[in-house]
């Protein structure tokens, strides 16, 4: 069981899926309940989703980066519909940010290529410095909210950087909002911040549900241990005046495995 004084509920701001499930039980055989409170969702631009297929069949890019598996799949949606089997994306080398965008790739016919040992656009911009790729072209089909870190740092490094932007990020409302707002205003808890986008809309949303008197910055810095999947979200969390960990895996699972140390260095402390 977590202290007394410790925190025992857990929140993550998306839903969990497949092997990420488990965490619920391991969580709840240590006392914690996890909270699973989805912040976003996301929209597809239709028309932009056909001009990244066009460019596809009618173009010969060097790479094609897919930054979420939401890309992956309005992308190959899109193939289908004019008739063509997806694997037609694999003219190019074909990049996955992380496990689970590489998982989608796979299951819809497409060889993955490349991922990087950081799953984050830093990891990203690691890996190409370590390529032979001045001068060739990569195509990135991702968020309308994207940060331009990646596709500025893939121009210093000489790529022809071609990026579309084929959905938008916009905030998730429902009822779970006015529970998390309680919840976060009366306990200890940790919350795990899996991209900037969920950062910056989970701060704007929740001000909007507390009393005019209540500051959330300042609620979430007395009340709230924060944990981000990677250095983008840390920045962003940063950027609201929130401290965070970051995991070293830049996964879900591995915001988990920083939450499992979390709790375990603090029961150690304690005894």
């Amino acid at each position: 069981m977590v202290n007394d004084n410790s925190s025992s509920i857990v929140i993550i701001t998306r839903e969990l899926k497949g092997s990420d499930l488990i965490y619920e039980q391991i969580l709840k055989s240590m006392g914690l309940t996890l909270l699973q409170h989805k912040v976003i969702d996301v929209l597809k631009d239709d028309l932009q989703v056909n001009r990244v297929v066009e460019l596809i069949i009618n173009n010969r890019y060097d790479y094609i980066l897919f930054m979420s598996s939401s890309a992956v799949r309005f992308i190959t949606q899109g193939i289908r519909l004019i008739g063509l089997e997806p694997s037609i994306i694999n003219k190019a080398s074909v990049i996955a940010i992380g496990p689970s965008t590489r998982s989608e790739l796979l299951s819809n016919g497409i060889r993955v290529d490349l991922m990087p040992d950081r799953y984050s656009s830093y990891g990203l911009l690691e890996m190409f410095k370590a390529m032979d790729c001045y001068g060739k072209s990569i195509l990135i089909p991702r968020s309308m909210e994207a940060s331009d870190i990646l596709a500025e740092g893939l121009k210093a490094l000489g790529l022809n950087v071609h990026e579309e932007h084929i959905y938008k990020i916009v905030p998730s409302i429902h009822e779970g909002w006015d529970k998390i707002a309680e919840i976060i205003c009366s306990n200890k808890v940790f919350i795990i911040f899996t991209s900037s986008s969920i950062v910056d809309t989970f701060i704007r949303v929740l001000r909007g549900y507390m009393n005019k008197h209540k500051d959330i910055i300042s609620i979430m810095k007395d009340h709230a241990m924060c944990i981000a999947i990677g250095p983008l979200t840390y920045e962003a969390l940063l950027r609201h005046g929130l401290s965070a960990s970051v995991a070293d895996e830049h996964t879900v699972s591995g915001t988990f495995k920083l939450l499992l140390k979390l709790i375990n260095d603090n029961m150690s402390n304690v005894r």
